[in-house]
Formats: C-alpha cells, structure tokens, sequence
C-alpha cells in the first residue's frame, strides 16, 4: 500500500482581494482542512457576513483543477483530515482517492459515518485521477524526504535524440527542469531533445534497456516547384519502447488506415452553434447574467456565450477584458473558473445582440487564438465545428498555413484521424453544447505527420503531380 494519499478540495475558483488571489470556498471541511494542512502558510480573509470562505496558500504550485485543489497527503495528514471531517455533520465536499477502485469518495462526515461513493446520490464529486492534475504536497519534510533517494520510480526512454523522463518525477521536478526538460502536457510526462542526457537526470536513475519495437521517420522536403513535389523519407531504427507522438499516430494509422468519411468542399454561409443553459456567471456584477457555452482551452477561456441586462453583461465583458476572471455556478455542482489567463488583456472579439425589447443582451466571446491564429510560432487555435465535413475543412485550412509543402483535400480526413491520435487534434474542457476542438500549430510536427503518412503509403500524391 502506498505510504501517499490523494485529496481533492472542492472550491469556487479564485477570487482576487488587494494584491493576493484567495481560494474561494462554501461550506464544508474544505477551509478547515487547509488551514490545519498547511498552518502558517495558509491565511483566511476575515470578510463579515460573507456567505464564502477566503483562504490564501503560501505556496506557488497552488492551483485548481477543474475547480478542485488536489493535494498528496502523508498517511497521518489523511488521518488529521479525516478528523476534521467527522466533526461537520453535513457534507465535507473533500474527496480521497481509492487506487484500488479508481474513485473517489467523499470523507465521513460524522463521528459514526464511513466514507460515501457520490455517485451514490449523484453529488458532486471530481471527475479525473488525480494524476491528471497538478497537486500539491503539504508537507516539506515528505517532499525532502522522497527526493533523497534518487532512483524512486524514475525512468527513461529514448527515442532517436528525444528522451522521455516518467514515473515517479513530482519530488524531482526543479532538478529535471533546470537540465533543461520540458513537461508534456499530452503524454504528461518530461522531455529531453539532444543525443546526450544531462548527467543530473542520468543521476536519479538508469534508463531501461529494451529492445526496438518502433521506427523513427527522419523526414527531409524540398520546395515545391510549380506543380512537382519532392519528398524523401528514410527509416532511421532506433532502441525505443515509446516513440513520440507522430510516429505513434503513423503507426496507428497503419494499422487501421482512415476512411474517406467527409468532403471538405463545403458551401459558404451561416451555420447555427448549439448552446445550452450551463449556469449563472459571477465575480462582483450585478444582475443575473446565464451563460450558454464555454470552452477552456489549457485553463485559458477561449469561448463565453452569456446573456442578461446589458450593464451586466457589459460588466462581464469589461472583466475579460482587463484579464480578470469570473465564475460559472451551475446549478447541481462546484463553480467553474473562467479565466483569460494571467496578465492577458484585450484578448478577446466580441459578438453582440441587443434585444432591446426584452431588455436582454446576448453576447459571445472568442479568444483571438480562434479570431487570429499565429503561424509564426508554435501555438494554439481553436475549430468551432458545425459539421464533421466543415471541422475537417478548417483543419486543413490551419495546416496549409502551417507547412511549407501543398496539402491536398484527399489527405483531410488522414490529417484530422491522424493529428487527433498524435494529439495535435484534441478536445478542451467544454460545455453548453459547443463542439469545439483545439488545434497545435505546429508546422514541423504536421510537417512530419504528412511526410510519414506518404512513406507509409497511408496518402498519396494526386496522379497530376506525380
């Protein structure tokens, strides 16, 4: 049995007093946990008659996934909390994760009760493994304790230059970052580009011998010239157990190769996007103000459809746009923080509608990342789909931009399948009936992904450029 413990904390987001940002937190053990876990280094906001608790973290990895604050606790930190727990007799609105069922429960919330399976009652509750989120470790001595012994659980993958650094790596993370790592958010797991490893990430383990079982695709393309298209591939074997995101896509592809689904030739005109009622919008304005849809992408709001009085609503735009965040309250579950991310402002294009009539305004945001994607670097944007044969369309769209050889309409839906398993294609944190995809402009990987998918045989040239 493992001698750590995962917590979840259900909060209301963050909310910004003077200088500081506080957790926002209802009733429930949640402030009274924190406070214990984290003694000197947690402070509360005295605000009278607030119907919310504020509490501030001395501690820079704090931050909310999904509305909770997950924490690895030591076994007698599990005890304190379950202590506390048992004394609200209401619900505690904090979670433990049970490794052994993959789920989480609710603490006991009275002196006689046990722990309580939410989806007993259809409570609130987290929805992903705490592996998916950033956590926090409230104890320094744990922390202290684990990075003195080197080799806990670390491991290391090679593929061609790329290093992949796994396992047990949270206690080991500056050491890893600062030889020069970078952290995957799709494979959730460190990287390396260079032939040779830094001795300091050699130190905390040997990298696992294992036989080849994958092929790196070295690609190298020629300009294109008039209607020819040069494209040389080589296979290049290499001693790896995982191979990067492209080459596993290629090879996922090979094995069950895409079918024409969709024609991209699609006819101009205006489509409708679904919405759908999600909850009220808040963060000091006045007014009820509902909003019909938003997508986050990376914890950054990329897509807010609301509506209400005009001055609110108006409130609520002129906090996007000085960078401030707000909350949406459903009605049956913790709020959701909706947040321009920080220090950006004047991100967003709005689209407006008075229905002076009923005294009601309705109004969508898009980040400009959607408005105006950059092909310069490698960033973001995002595809509002209507239709499959309209999101696979804009998708070429983006990759024509991108790289610096043709893409033909034959090879969409091969790029759409094949991007989504590469992880270039992916699915944010959504709601209100949106269909919404984000996409990773990144011209050398899209570059590689179309180069393999013609060494493979998975696309061809049209026969008038062959």
């Amino acid at each position: 049995m493992s001698d750590y413990h995962f917590i979840a904390v259900m909060t209301y987001g963050k909310e910004k007093h003077g200088d500081k940002s506080y957790f926002k937190l209802g009733r429930g053990a949640g402030g009274d946990v924190l406070l214990a876990l984290f003694d000197n280094r947690a402070r509360e906001l005295a605000a009278p008659r607030a119907s919310y608790r504020y509490l501030y973290l001395d501690d820079s990895n704090a931050v909310t996934h999904r509305n909770y604050l997950v924490l690895r606790l030591t076994t007698d930190e599990k005890a304190q909390v379950e202590t506390i727990c048992r004394k609200v007799g209401s619900h505690a609105w904090v979670y433990l994760w049970e490794s052994e069922g993959r789920r989480w429960l609710e603490f006991p919330c009275a002196p006689q009760a046990h722990y309580i399976d939410p989806t007993s009652y259809g409570g609130a509750h987290p929805k992903f493994p705490p592996t998916a989120a950033k956590f926090i470790t409230p104890s320094r001595q744990a922390d202290e304790k684990t990075a003195s012994v080197p080799s806990a659980g670390v491991t290391l993958t090679q593929s061609g230059d790329w290093w992949w650094i796994a396992g047990d790596t949270y206690p080991h993370r500056e050491t890893i970052k600062q030889a020069g790592a970078k952290w995957s958010k799709s494979r959730r797991e460190w990287y390396f580009k260079g032939h040779d490893l830094p001795q300091a990430i050699r130190d905390l383990t040997k990298a696992t011998e294992t036989p080849a079982e994958s092929t790196a695709i070295e690609v190298v393309t020629t300009p294109v010239e008039e209607s020819s298209i040069i494209v040389t591939v080589s296979s290049v074997s290499v001693e790896s157990a995982k191979p990067d995101n492209v080459q596993y896509a290629i090879q996922r592809m090979k094995e069950a190769p895409a079918v024409v689904k969709s024609t991209i030739s699609i006819q101009p005109g205006i489509a409708p996007i679904a919405q759908a009622y999600v909850g009220e919008l808040t963060g000091s304005i006045t007014g009820n103000v509902h909003c019909y849809g938003y997508a986050v992408d990376q914890g950054v709001c990329v897509y807010l459809n609301f509506g209400g009085p005009r001055t609110a609503v108006e409130a609520i735009r002129a906090k996007f746009s000085k960078g401030e965040a707000i909350n949406c309250v459903p009605w049956n579950d913790a709020a959701i923080e909706l947040t321009p991310g920080e220090g950006n402002t004047g991100k967003y294009r709005d689209f407006m509608q008075n229905i002076s009539e009923a005294r009601y305004t309705s109004v969508v945001l898009l980040h400009e990342q959607i408005t105006a994607p950059n092909y310069g670097g490698k960033s973001r944007t995002c595809i509002l789909r209507t239709d499959e044969a309209q999101g696979v369309a804009m998708l070429k769209h983006h990759v024509t931009q991108l790289v610096t050889i043709p893409v033909f309409d034959a090879w969409a839906d091969y790029l759409w399948d094949a991007g989504a398993l590469a992880c270039l294609v992916s699915r944010p944190i959504r709601a209100g009936g949106i269909d919404l995809w984000a996409v990773e402009l990144d011209g050398d990987a899209w570059t590689r992904l179309i180069c393999g998918g013609l060494e493979q045989g998975l696309i061809r040239l049209p026969i008038d450029v062959q």
